[in-house]
């Protein structure tokens, strides 16, 4: 037994020994031949020592001793701490001319912090886990995922209607051939994608195709207008083409219902655009040419029944506009005041005079005598009022905006109101979507002539006071410039029922009538404008009190010879107040929307945080970015 045990313990310390000197050995070969890519780098993260895979894989056979590793990986995460932990870099991709994937190389990145004897001092031993083949799987996988697209023809009726009166003439070839073309120039699209399409209806188009190719337009900016714009070149009928984009959807139902909000965006802005909707939001892409007027009425009516039917009994009605309140916006709300009116409801018009843009119509209006309520209160209430009057779940009724950020009150919208929107501006991505009721055009002229048109087919037409005829076609005239932007057929029918009710059209024109103090800054700021890359004026006013010189200010520059659109920038306090005009060349809304505002193709603006110098640089640097000089 004795001899067992010294044999046995003999053994033991031969074999601990053998496995010193195999690892004493063996050591530096073992770490130079480790099966993954291994380098070791100091606490500033130089380069100190790399295995072999490590020099092959990533080095490229060049010497990188001393270099710090952030040259050779993207990125490294390293928090310090009294213990060691892992160091992780997630999918790190590096380059290889002599890989099979592209010259591209991904890796997981794993590490562990070694301490020194002292502890003084620290190196960071850093493992490469090779995942590229699964990147390059997952790559693929996503390039051929499913994207979902609805294009429509906006402007198919107008077009069949012209084909109808062209036959009359005896042109119905030349005018069958623009359909022929529309369908064989979408098809030739789709091909390109090498997708699918399905004629869904007349006008609508059903198409699938990959993710791959949707990059692919994304950086060619859908070249497919540019070929839709040469066919309006040689036709007399312009075409108005709306595609709307679902990506990023898990399945392709999801991504068809991404599909139809781009397109229902696309409608909402004008039309005649592509808009991509994922997982960041909208993507824009198109939408220069004027919007095209739609002449179908019956929408109008279905949302004057749907109104009268959500108007509650005995109960206030609270209506507002958006901030610096201008004609439209207070013709609107009149026009609106004067239907809840006539249902025996109390209507409340939520407005901060001080800053109103049109308060000479709510003086007209005051003097009336008419506007105030059953307890000889003003209709006229302001934001902090309302906030006291508003209970949860009331009717309100927002004019001539869509968002709750500009609304007169944006602090009302936490109490849950029933909402109502009329509006025509161009749709924003931050637009209200939870309403009772939406009627947005941005086809029409104002919010004004919406408003006329719902009146009319209500009860056989709503009475109006003389004021607020005076107002909702004042609103029409401020909008159209004076019956010269966006101006249809509906909105002369909507200025002819407000001149059968009597309407003074001199004495509107008065009610524009500036001071002379503020007439001698707008022509001071007119005279020492800029011209920007000849043929954009932009001036600049010193401090006007209402917002309304500043867009006044941008009109007159439209009067200049060889000027395509003019912005007016004005100081108030930490924000510049920024108007723009256009004579349809140069799209201002896609400008000012980069700035964060919006409005419409030749008519846009917005408040911009800085001084006025900051904001005309970002102005200029907004032009530049569009390109929308031809």
């Amino acid at each position: 037994m004795k001899f067992n045990f010294f044999k046995s313990r003999n053994n033991s310390k031969r074999l601990q020994a053998q496995l010193v000197a195999f690892h004493a050995a063996g050591a530096k070969d073992n770490l130079l031949h480790f099966p993954l890519p291994m380098v070791v780098v100091s606490s500033n993260l130089e380069i100190v020592w790399y295995n072999s895979l490590f020099a092959d894989s990533l080095a490229g056979g060049v010497s990188v001793f001393e270099k710090i590793i952030k040259e050779e990986l993207a990125r490294v995460t390293v928090s310090t701490g009294k213990i060691a932990f892992n160091v992780r870099i997630q999918q790190e991709t590096l380059r290889n001319p002599e890989n099979e994937f592209g010259a591209e190389l991904s890796f997981d990145v794993v590490g562990k912090i070694s301490h020194t004897p002292k502890n003084e001092d620290y190196s960071i031993v850093l493992y490469l886990i090779d995942r590229t083949r699964e990147t390059h799987l997952e790559r693929n996988l996503e390039n051929i995922k499913a994207v979902a697209c609805w294009l429509m023809v906006d402007n198919y009726d107008d077009l069949v209607k012209s084909l109808e009166h062209n036959r009359a003439d005896g042109e119905s070839g030349k005018a069958a051939a623009i359909l022929t073309e529309i369908d064989e120039q979408i098809n030739a699209w789709v091909k390109l994608l090498d997708g699918v399409a399905i004629r869904y209806e007349k006008d609508k188009y059903f198409i699938v195709f990959q993710h791959d190719r949707l990059q692919e337009q994304i950086d060619d900016k859908f070249n497919f207008f540019k070929i839709i714009e040469e066919i309006n070149e040689k036709r007399r009928i312009p075409i108005s083409i709306s595609v709307g984009i679902g990506d990023s959807g898990a399945t392709l139902q999801q991504s068809s219902l991404l599909a139809d909000d781009a397109l229902d965006m696309a409608l909402g802005r004008g039309g005649d655009q592509t808009v991509v909707c994922n997982s960041g939001g909208f993507l824009y892409f198109g939408g220069r040419s004027l919007d095209v007027e739609r002449r179908n009425k019956v929408k109008p009516r279905l949302v004057a029944d749907a109104l009268v039917k959500l108007l509650p009994k005995n109960q206030k009605v609270f209506i507002m506009g958006h901030q610096s309140a201008d004609a439209d916006s207070i013709g609107a709300a009149v026009g609106l005041c004067a239907l809840v009116r006539e249902k025996g409801l109390e209507p409340r018009i939520i407005l901060d005079e001080p800053t109103c843009d049109a308060q000479m119509f709510v003086e007209l209006l005051k003097q009336s005598g008419k506007y105030v309520n059953a307890h000889s209160h003003s209709v006229f209430i302001s934001p902090k009022a309302a906030m006291d009057e508003f209970e949860p779940g009331e009717l309100l009724i927002l004019v001539d905006c869509h968002k709750a950020s500009i609304a007169q009150c944006p602090e009302l919208f936490k109490r849950r109101p029933q909402i109502v929107i009329f509006d025509h501006h161009r749709l924003d991505a931050d637009f209200i979507s939870n309403t009772a009721l939406t009627y947005h055009e941005p086809y029409v002229s104002s919010t004004c002539e919406m408003v006329v048109e719902i009146l009319q087919y209500i009860d056989g037409g709503i009475p109006l006071l003389q004021e607020e005829v005076q107002c909702l076609y004042a609103g029409i005239v401020l909008d159209t410039k004076n019956f010269t932007f966006k101006t249809g057929v509906r909105t002369f029918e909507a200025a002819s029922y407000l001149r059968s009710m009597g309407v003074d059209t001199v004495a509107v024109k008065r009610m524009f009538q500036v001071d002379f103090e503020d007439y001698m800054k707008k022509t001071e700021a007119v005279a020492g404008s800029e011209i920007y890359r000849g043929c954009i004026a932009i001036a600049k006013l010193e401090d006007s009190p209402k917002h309304a010189q500043v867009g006044a200010c941008a009109d007159d520059l439209l009067n200049i010879s060889g000027i395509d659109a003019g912005f007016a920038l004005c100081q108030k306090g930490e924000m510049v107040d920024v108007s723009a005009r256009s004579l349809a060349k140069v799209n201002v809304q896609l400008i000012m929307e980069t700035l964060g505002g919006g409005g419409h193709a030749t008519s846009a603006g917005g408040q911009i945080k800085g001084s006025m110098a900051a904001v005309l640089n970002q102005v200029k640097q907004a032009i530049d970015e569009v390109a929308v000089i031809n």
